[in-house]
């Protein structure tokens, strides 16, 4: 079974998998149906982690896009978003994703009128 094919039989069975902090794989939802899956997860866990990431990375860009989408040319907030969207680049590049979603906090934060840190 393919990454995918176990990723979207997971979810028909009611988990939900997401990438933790650390870069594992956090399995939640019906803990009977969590329970059946952990052996096959633990067995696939790097192809099914790159999968995550794949989807992840769309989805945070997505969101920075859509976040920044109203910035203008006169606005003071520009420069440093910029800045910290070029991390973002860098990190995604890199294929940091603990990076990328550090830098995407301080665009948040940016965004909110916060100074980032």
């Amino acid at each position: 079974m393919t990454p995918q094919a176990i990723i979207e039989q997971v979810n028909a069975d009611g988990v939900r998998l997401a990438l933790s902090a650390s870069g594992g794989i956090k399995a939640s939802g019906d803990q009977g149906a969590v329970n059946r899956w952990l052996p096959i997860i633990r067995e696939n866990k790097a192809d099914i982690v790159a999968v995550l990431v794949q989807g992840d990375w769309l989805a945070a860009w997505r969101e920075l896009a859509a976040l920044t989408s109203g910035l203008t040319a006169d606005d003071p907030r520009l420069p440093v978003v910029m800045a910290v969207l070029n991390q973002c680049d860098d990190a995604y590049l890199g294929g940091n994703w603990v990076a990328f979603r550090h830098a995407a906090e301080q665009v948040r934060s940016a965004m909110a009128g916060r100074n980032p840190r």
